[in-house]
């Protein structure tokens, strides 16, 4: 019987160290790490992701080489179609019974200072380890399993903490949103998937939103988040705040500033999208496009 805290969490933490000790900047981060935050994330696909600084891909692919990794350069690789749509990587390997993808930063991460592969300042905004206490605490109801605590009995392992990994699903969401009536790019789908997982609670029977449970965001990325979480006036579409969000990072150099935008006051309220569509002609139904409202 495994004795993990989530499966993968050995296989994880020992690519971490090695990379670590190699001086290679990697940050564990996709379905994995969730469990730490929220829900014990069980993917269907067996994938653990890095994100690596760019100029240290090659060191790292080098690294895990040596360390008897197998690299796959099949670009007709089963696995690769396998998966669910997601960020591509910069190098995968096989390992097992899982596959380890190395992501760059500036396709994952391009927001986030560069990091040294030590472990973190203790009052650093962003980072953190896996074995960290100061993660939430382990919790199981029977109904809601998760988060996983800190994985403890393990090496630790450079990821970010909770808030700034809330953040960084809001970056990727808006990033990779089309516009209301243009349906969903697939990247924004796995973000979807990612975000459903870390959502807040707090009705009876599920994890609490209080106390070492709660993440805090920024002020721009806070009220999207809210929207999401269903804490928005009544009849307010759900994608006004990442509307808000989108056009605040473009202004402010978080996305290009060539980015399409599109203005979230005309997508505040249901009754408006529904006259918006009705002026230009599009017969797609709203929910369809946007997605219900909750």
């Amino acid at each position: 019987m495994s004795t993990e805290p989530a499966s993968g969490v050995a296989a994880a933490t020992k690519v971490g160290r090695i990379l670590a000790d190699a001086q290679v900047g990697a940050l564990l981060w996709g379905a994995l790490p969730i469990s730490l935050i929220a829900d014990k994330y069980e993917s269907d696909f067996p994938e653990i992701s890095f994100v690596v600084l760019n100029h240290q891909i090659k060191v790292a692919e080098t690294v895990l080489k040596a360390c008897g990794y197998h690299l796959c350069r099949n670009p007709q690789c089963t696995m690769l179609e396998e998966r669910a749509p997601g960020p591509v990587p910069t190098a995968h390997f096989h390992e097992q019974s899982f596959w380890i993808s190395l992501l760059s930063k500036s396709d994952t991460l391009w927001w986030l200072p560069d990091w040294h592969h030590g472990p973190p300042a203790a009052q650093d905004p962003h980072l953190i380890l896996t074995n960290d206490p100061r993660l939430p605490p382990a919790y199981n109801n029977g109904n809601v399993v998760g988060p996983t605590g800190p994985w403890l009995g393990f090496p630790g392992c450079l990821t970010l903490n909770p808030s700034a990994f809330t953040e960084s699903i809001l970056y990727l969401r808006v990033r990779d949103m089309l516009p209301p009536n243009r349906g969903s790019h697939p990247l924004e789908k796995v973000w979807r998937a990612m975000q459903y997982a870390m959502s807040d609670y707090g009705t009876p029977g599920q994890r609490p939103n209080t106390g070492p449970y709660r993440r805090t965001l920024r002020p721009e990325f806070q009220l999207a988040w809210d929207y999401l979480n269903g804490r928005r006036p009544d009849g307010h579409n759900i994608s006004h705040g990442l509307c808000r969000l989108r056009g605040h990072l473009i202004d402010t150099g978080g996305l290009p500033s060539d980015s399409p935008n599109w203005n979230p006051r005309r997508y505040t309220k249901w009754e408006d999208i529904e006259v918006d569509y009705r002026r230009r002609g599009i017969t797609d139904s709203p929910s369809v496009c946007i997605g219900p409202l909750r």
